[in-house]
Parts: C-alpha cells; sequence; structure tokens
C-alpha cells in the first residue's frame, strides 16, 4: 500500500517526462521502421546474398516491430499513471488545505487525530456551537480526503505496476507490425481511456 508519506511526493510531471520521451522514442523507431520498409522495396536484385539480405532486413524490422509495441505500451501506461496522479495530487492538495484550516495534522501514515472540542490550536468550544459543528464537518472531510487519495493512490500504482510487469515479460495486450495503420497503437482511441492516454495517442 501506498503511505501518505509518499504520496506527498507524487508529482505528475515526473511521468509525462516519461511520457514524453516514450513518444519522442516511438516518433524515431516509426520511422526508422519506414525508412527500412522503403530499403527493402527498392532491392530488385536476386540470388542467395540478396535473398540473405531481404532475411537480415525482414529479421530487424520485426526487431523494430517489437521495439515500437513496447514503447506504445509505456507510452500508454505512463499516460494512464499521469492521470491517476493528478486525481491524488488534487486529493492532496484539498487534504493539507483543510488540516491547515483547522488545525489537525496529518500524520506519516495518514491518520488523523480524532476530533474534540478541547483540541489545542483547533476549534475549542465546550458547547455544541455553528462552528463547532463546521469544524466537526471539516474535519470528516478531512479524513474522507486523505482516505480517498490514499485508495486512488493504491489503484494507480497497482495498475502501473501490472502493465510494466506484462511489458516486461511481452504479454501486455497489443502487438501491432508495421503493415497497421497505426503501429503499435490501436487504430482508434478506446472510450475508456483517460484525457492524457487520447493525447498521447493524437501525438
Amino acid at each position: 500500500m501506498v503511505a501518505w508519506s509518499e504520496v506527498l511526493n507524487w508529482r505528475a510531471d515526473y511521468i509525462e517526462a516519461a511520457r514524453q520521451k516514450a513518444e519522442d522514442a516511438l516518433r524515431a523507431a516509426r520511422a526508422q521502421v519506414a525508412e527500412l520498409e522503403d530499403h527493402q522495396r527498392h532491392i530488385q536484385s536476386q540470388g542467395d546474398s540478396v535473398s540473405a539480405m531481404r532475411g537480415a532486413l525482414a529479421s530487424q524490422q520485426n526487431c523494430l516491430d517489437h521495439g515500437v509495441n513496447c514503447l506504445a505500451e509505456y507510452m500508454l501506461a505512463c499516460a494512464e499513471a499521469v492521470d491517476g496522479v493528478r486525481r491524488v495530487t488534487a486529493k492532496v492538495e484539498s487534504a493539507l488545505e483543510i488540516s491547515e484550516e483547522i488545525g489537525y495534522p496529518i500524520h506519516d501514515d495518514g491518520s488523523v487525530d480524532s476530533f474534540s472540542r478541547e483540541y489545542e490550536g483547533a476549534w475549542t468550544f465546550s458547547v455544541q456551537t455553528e462552528g463547532n459543528a463546521v469544524a466537526e464537518a471539516k474535519h470528516t472531510e478531512l479524513k474522507e480526503c486523505v482516505a480517498d487519495a490514499l485508495r486512488i493512490a493504491d489503484e494507480v500504482d497497482a495498475e502501473f505496476a501490472r502493465r510494466l510487469r506484462r511489458l516486461a515479460m511481452g504479454t501486455f495486450f497489443r502487438a501491432e507490425g508495421r503493415a497497421s495503420i497505426s503501429p503499435g497503437l490501436p487504430n482508434d482511441a478506446d472510450e475508456s481511456w483517460s484525457p492524457s492516454e487520447v493525447s498521447a495517442w493524437w501525438g
């Protein structure tokens, strides 16, 4: 599980930078695929040496196809994670604002001290007043914000790790070759994709 002390350091721009590098590498790899394919088309001679050269080029193309698929999957995994991290950081920022407002610190494990009308530095009322009711509601909101941030962080972390494991094992979902109109990527953006994934797909 992701700890509160860890999500405090989450930044979407870190993963966005990795996604951009993958996109740049993907663009370069697809250009190499097109260049090799063009060279192969211009080979008109016949013979054993030429056949061997064609075979070597085909082998290179297959390696590039695999590289294109890996880069595309990594790019989309990063794009999905970017949106998740943004959701987490938004929750974290809200929680920190509420924490400062009512004077209840968030501990490293994400816990918050129980609400008390006598809590030093917080709202101090001996009877239930409108201000005290607001403070208690804010305290509840604070705990919910922290819980939401940690829940979303766990989901993002688990999904990103799952996609990276599948990528490392070569078992990721899509494997398209140079004959595809969009090598390494689906031909259409998926309805379930996040805005960053759609943007990466268009890129």
